[in-house]
Parts: structure tokens; sequence; C-alpha cells
């Protein structure tokens, strides 16, 4: 963690962590995440941000987990799917 810090203090807000060696240590997913193509084949895919990316990513894995999901009490499962359906319209943004 205190490296995280560490990081977070030098390269400071709006700077990016992905090339640093505790986000690889932490994020082993990301380089499903970020695309490493040709800028022209980045275009012709659909120039897709990383954050876009990112949240196909997400909700593909979500998508696998509720496919192959441990048994939940219904009670839960409700409980949890009213918090997410709430959250999405709480958080502004166009990838929620």
């Amino acid at each position: 963690m205190e490296t995280a810090l560490a990081d977070l203090a030098r390269i400071g807000p709006g700077g990016h962590f992905f090339d640093e060696d505790y986000t690889r240590a932490h994020m082993p997913f990301l380089d499903e995440v970020q695309d490493n193509e040709r800028y022209e084949t980045w275009v012709a895919g659909g120039s897709k941000s990383v954050g876009e990316r990112g949240c196909a990513w997400c909700r593909n894995m979500l998508e696998r987990y509720e496919d192959e999901s441990p048994p939940l009490d219904d009670g839960v499962r409700d409980a949890l799917r009213e918090y997410v359906v709430r959250r999405e319209v709480e958080i502004p943004g166009e990838l929620v």
C-alpha cells in the first residue's frame, strides 16, 4: 500500500498509473483492457477508450459470473440488484 501511495504522490491527479509496478502487480487483467494495437487498427476497431474497454470487460465478467454464480439467498440477490440499479442512476457518466 505504501508503494501505491508513493506512486499517487509522485504522479498526482490526472496522471496515469498503468506502467507502475504496483499497478501491474495488483491489476493482472490490465492487459485485457488496454489496447496495444497500431493506431490504424485501433481506429478501425471503433477507437474505444480504455474506460469503454474496461466497462465491457467488467460487464463480460459479471455476465459470466451470473451464469456460473454460487447459490445466493433470493432476498440478498434482490437487494444487490436494487443497489446496482440505484447506483447506476446516481453515478454520473455515460459508461455506467
